[in-house]
Order: C-alpha cells, then sequence, then structure tokens
C-alpha cells in the first residue's frame, strides 16, 4: 500500500508522536529509557501547551512513576531552525510547572530527523533528543498496516529535512531586528514580543505578540503598513466581531479601526506606515515607535475583547 503526502508539518509529527503515548507503553520506553524511568503510566498529552510569558511547549506528556507527576516536555523540529531562547524558555516552563502543581519533576527533549540533531548547534543545548529515525525504528517492527502509513509519514518528513529550507541571513535586516527587540524592551516592556530568533532574511518580517487569549495574537506586519488583532478561526464572525467592537469602544472606524477578514481568522486592524527591515533603524524610528503604539492599543483591546466573551461565541 502506498501514502502520499502533500507536505509534513511540526503540527503533524506532533500528532503522530502524541498518539503512541496515548495508546503505546512500548512506543514511550524510547523517551523513558533515556533518562532511565520504566513502568510510567501516561496521564495526560497536550499539544501546543501555551504560556502567555513563558511561550509554547509543542508537547507535554504527563505520567505517573513511583507515586509522583513527571512531565515530558518536548519540542519537535523537521527543518525549522532551534530558536535562540527555546532550550532556556523549555526550563523556564518546566519550572513554573513543578512550581504551580501540574507535575512533580519534568524532563526536556528535543525530537528531529538524526541529520538535525547532529548538526544543529542549537539543538545540542537540549538535554535529551529522540531522533525520527528511532520512532521509524519502533514502526517498523510492528510490521502491520497501520504502522505503514506511520513510516511513510516519518519517511517524508526525514526526507524534507534534508532539502529543508535554511533562512539566508541578511546582515541589515538582522541588525534591524536586534534594535527592534532593544527599543521594545526600553520603551514598551510589557508587551510580549514573540522572539524566536535573532537571524533574519532580507524578504519582509512580520513580527508578533502574545495576548491575555491564546488565539489572539497580534502581528506587526511591518512591510504592508498593518498592525492586526488576529482571531484565530473568526472568519465567519466578522459582523459579530464590529459589533462588539461598537459595544466596546463606540465608533471603531473613527479611531483608527478596521475589521478584516484574513484567511481563516479575522483581524482588527490598525493602519502603519510601512517599515523596511533591510534599511537603517534610525532613519524609521519615528515609524516603529507608531507601530509599537498601534500594539499596545490592540493590546489593550483584546483584553477587553477577552472579557467580554470573543471565544464564547
Amino acid at each position: 500500500m502506498i501514502h502520499k503526502f502533500r507536505d509534513i508539518l511540526e503540527h503533524d509529527m506532533d500528532m503522530l508522536i502524541l498518539e503512541e503515548f496515548a495508546c503505546s507503553t512500548e512506543f514511550s520506553k524510547i523517551f523513558l529509557n533515556k533518562v532511565n524511568i520504566s513502568d510510567a503510566k501516561v496521564l495526560s498529552t497536550w499539544q501546543s501547551k501555551t504560556d502567555s510569558e513563558l511561550g509554547e511547549s509543542d508537547m507535554t506528556v504527563v505520567l505517573e512513576y513511583n507515586n509522583k507527576k513527571i512531565a515530558l516536555l518536548i519540542e519537535d523540529k523537521i527543518d525549522a531552525i532551534a530558536m535562540t531562547e527555546q532550550p532556556a524558555r523549555y526550563v523556564l516552563r518546566g519550572n513554573k510547572g513543578v512550581v504551580d502543581g501540574e507535575y512533580d519533576s519534568y524532563y526536556i527533549f528535543i525530537v528531529a530527523p538524526q541529520d538535525y540533531l547532529e548538526k544543529n548547534e542549537k539543538a545540542k543545548e537540549y538535554p535529551n533528543s529522540v531522533s525520527y529515525e528511532e520512532i521509524r525504528d519502533y514502526f517498523e517492527n510492528l510490521k502491520d498496516t497501520r504502522s505503514s502509513f506511520k513510516l511513510a509519514q516519518l519517511n517524508q518528513a526525514i526526507e524534507k529535512q534534508k532539502s529543508g529550507y535554511q533562512v539566508v541571513k541578511n546582515e541589515l535586516a538582522t541588525d534591524f531586528w536586534n534594535k527592534y527587540v532593544e527599543y521594545k524592551n526600553q520603551n514598551f516592556p510589557n508587551l510580549n514580543l514573540i522572539v524566536n530568533n535573532d537571524i533574519k532574511p532580507a524578504n519582509g518580517i512580520w513580527t508578533y505578540f502574545r495576548t491575555v487569549n491564546k488565539y489572539m495574537l497580534i502581528y506587526h506586519k511591518s512591510d504592508k503598513g498593518y498592525v492586526d488583532l488576529t482571531l484565530n478561526g473568526k472568519a465567519d464572525k466578522q459582523e459579530t466581531i464590529k459589533s462588539i467592537l461598537i459595544n466596546i469602544v463606540g465608533n471603531y472606524y473613527e479611531q483608527g479601526y478596521e475589521v478584516v477578514k484574513t484567511g481563516k481568522s479575522c483581524a482588527i486592524r490598525i493602519k502603519v506606515p510601512v517599515v523596511i527591515f533591510s534599511e537603517p533603524f534610525e532613519t524609521q524610528k519615528e515609524f516603529i515607535a507608531q507601530a509599537f503604539s498601534a500594539v499596545e492599543k490592540l493590546y489593550t483591546l483584546s483584553i477587553k475583547l477577552d472579557l467580554a466573551g470573543i471565544y464564547d461565541l
């Protein structure tokens, strides 16, 4: 039987791995043997567990072992850059989970193709790793129809890594990005800018910010001249969102807001000057200030929308 996929994304691999944790004790041993744990029972799995301040863990698996709860916090990579702060943020989220009583201890993993684990320096900072090839070996040993489907998915993910897209660093854009982050920290410290990496390409850059609700993100679409508060999955609720916005701020259009459809989402938009990351930061500082002011305005609005139950619609 032949299985083909248009593309394999990290989300697809997350779901494959979490399904096996939920269904197979033998699969769990691939991870648990790395940290000398045996006979642990899976209590819960969580894809994309997000903290508003500390970011996102791709996969969180909580197990019971010796009457204690332990968590596996797992980063998944196919071919994307291993972000600068990601390993440290996993530690912070792990510590917070212990303090909050979600589990008693934790272990951090990265899962990726073997070639990625060997060649990516940032990936080596994770304390534990499992390769896609190890997971592939597990399915090969099962020799059933279901496993043949999983094997096809794994093989395509491994091949994707070998020919994957690599960001080409542009010095001007990267310098601009570092100054952009510094400006935010000095002037708008309350805004939660997501700092994924310090390598930027020459083409247009969109930065994004977390809000109080994980389904609402604020995007500074620098090359378009927009700042958008994006409400994920709400494309069909555009008119309802307009009504709620009127209740909160009155005539929203006069206050500089637009409500637009963006793919499967709906966005509340503020127009700002275009910013070009490949040009000097100092010549665009005034534009940057306007953009951050718009982000702050939309962040305040996001709190009010969340209180209004925008995601109870």
